[in-house]
């Protein structure tokens, strides 16, 4: 036999040791084999005993190495002691009435078979094999009294009170430190391996995001930085250089996307809760301090971000097809936005009483304007370069300088004999980033401040968030002739803020609440409908009961009682009606609840000749209106009869502020009826509806079809310092 046959042989006396539960330190380290007389000498050295004389063990050791084996030792030994050696060991066995078992045929045992089981089915072989001499079975801690043949092992495989000799398995290394196993691996596989630990276990997401390092502007920048560089090494390579086709474009897109949602994500994370107020209100509301670690504390964070995203964003490249460029300009269309809420932003923060300097004011007006010129995408960044010069521009030298408050300079004069300011507006959402239709309506505030209105994506039965950024609110998809005209919110006894849409063609208000603390799960059900109700086409509530009230009209050439009507809806949903009029529209109800106004209008041979609003004595409790009476007459007013009036708002003052549809601008009147002020509009040709929103509900957002392209739906956006009556009342204020 070779060599390797005698170390196989070997191997495998080892392996049946470990198996058979023999430790390899108590009973002898093995030894190489060695051949005697053409037989192998196995040579494993159990101990000083004589054990290897016995038939059994020789019998179990030769099943391993299939040759008999005939020395117990390795080395040479003389036929003289073999024969005193035999005789000896037979000597031993009568003596310690151990009988002697027959040779032992018996399979070899995987390596997965535990040693208890072991023991157990074998346990007489094991006995009758460690039984030949008192030696072993002293060393073994097995006492005289347990006998080969007498029985089974304990289960444990040890006797009690004996102390158990560990087993060590041959098979199986030593284990490497898991900090070495880790060591070697590179950012991509502890990613894999991170990713495969929290798909096995979701409950780990959690603890990880509490461990890991919270992103900064920094490291926000520097991961941009990353991807973009990702971007660059997806692109095959080509002898002519970068192509822009199709093939190209199919290779690289999943890297621009990749690096599109990374911006729009950060952009989310850092801007939501805008920038932190230096002082704390008592509701600790969201924009005011207390907020969570993401909300940015200077508006250098703020527009640090937006100059390296848009600077990304600007270097995407561009493509032979059209719909190819579709993630590039949806990109900057987002930065675009951001910049407007930046630069509003900053006009609060700097009307608090902070200070930004003036070469950071120039600083930013100028990447402003090198974006505006360098993205490709004509006026996209137009919007908020007019309210940045507007905002800042006294401070740098660039345009008008005012903050459009109302105490501010008076722009224009109106045809009256009273002198009465005129103040600008500033667009927001214009034809070339607006996701509204021309009908856009319906204005709405909530109580954190985000704005609302109706026509989302041009569909009548969508609704829609304008502020903080553009992103659908409710869609009815199971009624497919729903036309929604207005929104209103309010929060109800038990603290749920509730939605309440007013949809013209079902003659009907619809309830939404959210089902989920993140709002992204709606329930909406009917929360009243009368088919008798005219639309409803504008909505008021009286927040202190939940009642809401209802106007609707019929546009005809020659009006009458009747064209126009007032409903009320109980907090229960029970409906009733309060009354007829001409064309009635836009709705009202005071901050201290105790006046509802109402516009009304009269078509005459297919023209308006009359506009007015109503003012009446309100029970919000009951619902009951009484004293009918003329608030104001437009016609004597500044002789505008013949322009609509549409939605109407209140501030906290009691300064109710009306859209002139056919105009492009605000009324603004005191509670006794004086015309205070107008607020015009730049790219608004007919404005449809407004409402006080923004992180403290002094931004009145004011929304209408675009006078460029009335099939687009644009907001313009004009600074109080006033808060909303709507807004206030959404966050607690009691009535008075």
């Amino acid at each position: 036999m070779s060599q390797q046959a005698h170390w196989k042989a070997s191997s495998l006396a080892t392996t049946f040791s470990s198996h058979a539960g023999f430790n390899s330190t108590a009973w002898g380290a093995a030894r190489p084999s060695a051949r005697i007389n053409g037989d192998i000498s196995c040579g494993l050295g159990f101990g000083q005993s004589s054990m290897m004389g016995n038939p059994t063990n020789a019998g179990l050791l030769s099943s391993f190495s299939g040759t008999q084996l005939t020395a117990p030792h390795y080395g040479y030994e003389s036929a003289d002691r073999r024969q005193k050696r035999k005789a000896s060991s037979e000597d031993e066995g009568m003596e310690s009435s151990s009988p002697t078992p027959e040779p032992a045929v018996r399979k070899f045992r995987t390596a997965s078979e535990s040693r208890r089981s072991m023991l157990d089915n074998e346990g007489s072989v094991v006995a009758g094999a460690i039984g030949g001499s008192s030696f072993g079975r002293r060393q073994h801690g097995i006492p005289s009294s347990y006998t080969a043949g007498s029985g089974r092992m304990p289960a444990n495989g040890h006797v009690e009170g004996r102390k158990r000799t560990r087993v060590m398995d041959a098979a199986v290394p030593n284990e490497v430190s898991l900090d070495k196993l880790l060591e070697p691996l590179e950012e991509k596989g502890l990613r894999s391996l991170l990713d495969a630990l929290i798909l096995q276990n979701p409950d780990l997401a959690c603890q990880v995001r509490q461990l890991v390092p919270k992103p900064t502007v920094n490291s926000a920048c520097r991961q941009l930085a990353r991807l973009e560089r990702r971007l660059q090494a997806a692109f095959p390579y080509n002898k002519t250089g970068v192509v822009s086709d199709d093939y190209t474009y199919s290779r690289v897109k999943s890297a621009l996307e990749e690096l599109r949602d990374t911006i729009i994500m950060y952009l989310d994370h850092f801007t939501h809760y805008g920038l932190v107020s230096s002082t704390r209100t008592e509701d600790g509301r969201a924009g005011y301090l207390g907020q969570p670690s993401n909300a940015l504390s200077h508006p250098a964070e703020w527009f640090d971000l937006l100059t390296q995203a848009t600077d990304v964003a600007v270097r995407m490249p561009r493509w032979d097809k059209a719909e190819n460029n579709g993630i590039r300009r949806e990109t900057l269309r987002l930065l675009a936005d951001g910049w407007l809420r930046a630069t509003m932003a900053t006009s609060r923060w700097t009307e608090e009483g902070h200070l930004v300097g003036r070469d950071m004011l120039l600083q930013w007006a100028q990447q402003l304007e090198h974006f505006d010129s360098s993205c490709g995408e004509a006026l996209l960044f137009q919007p908020a370069i007019q309210v940045f010069h507007h905002s800042f521009g006294q401070y740098y030298g660039r345009g008008s300088g005012s903050r459009v408050p109302l105490d501010a300079i008076a722009e224009d004069t109106p045809a009256s004999s009273d002198s009465v300011p005129v103040y600008n507006s500033v667009p927001y959402l214009t034809p070339e980033n607006t996701t509204f239709g021309g009908q856009i309506e319906g204005a709405a505030v909530d109580k954190d401040g985000n704005f609302y209105a109706v026509n989302y994506k041009g569909s009548k039965n969508e609704t829609g968030k304008v502020w903080s950024k553009q992103a659908p609110f409710f869609k009815d998809k199971k009624t497919v002739d729903a036309w929604f005209n207005a929104i209103r919110f309010h929060v109800n006894s038990k603290g749920v803020q509730e939605a309440y849409i007013g949809d013209v063609n079902n003659h009907r208000v619809v309830r939404v609440t959210s089902t989920s603390s993140k709002c992204n799960s709606l329930r909406a059900e009917d929360f009243c409908k009368n088919i008798n109700i005219l639309q409803p086409n504008d909505i008021a509530i009286a927040h202190s009961t939940g009642r809401l009230f209802l106007s609707g009209m019929n546009y005809t050439e020659n009006s009458k009682v009747g064209d126009g009507g007032l409903w009320t809806c109980d907090s229960a949903g029970n409906v009733k009606k309060l009354g007829e009029f001409y064309r009635t529209n836009g709705i009202e109800v005071s901050p201290d609840e105790k006046t509802l106004y109402l516009s009304e209008a009269i078509n005459k041979d297919g023209s308006i000749i009359s506009n007015v609003i109503k003012a009446f004595d309100l029970d919000p409790k009951e619902g009951t209106i009484s004293k009918d009476r003329t608030f104001v007459d437009f016609g004597k007013l500044d002789k505008s009869a013949a322009t609509d009036i549409d939605g109407m708002r209140t501030d906290i003052d009691g300064n109710l502020y009306v859209a002139r549809n056919g105009d492009s601008k605000v009324a603004k009147i005191s509670p006794s009826g004086k015309l205070l002020a107008y607020i015009k509009t730049a790219s608004i040709k007919g404005v449809a509806n407004l409402e006080f929103a923004g992180a403290k509900g002094k931004d009145l957002f004011i929304v209408g079809a675009c006078a460029e392209n009335a099939e687009k739906g644009c907001v313009e956006i004009y600074r109080t310092d006033t808060t909303g009556n709507a807004f206030n009342k959404l966050n607690g204020a009691k009535t008075a």
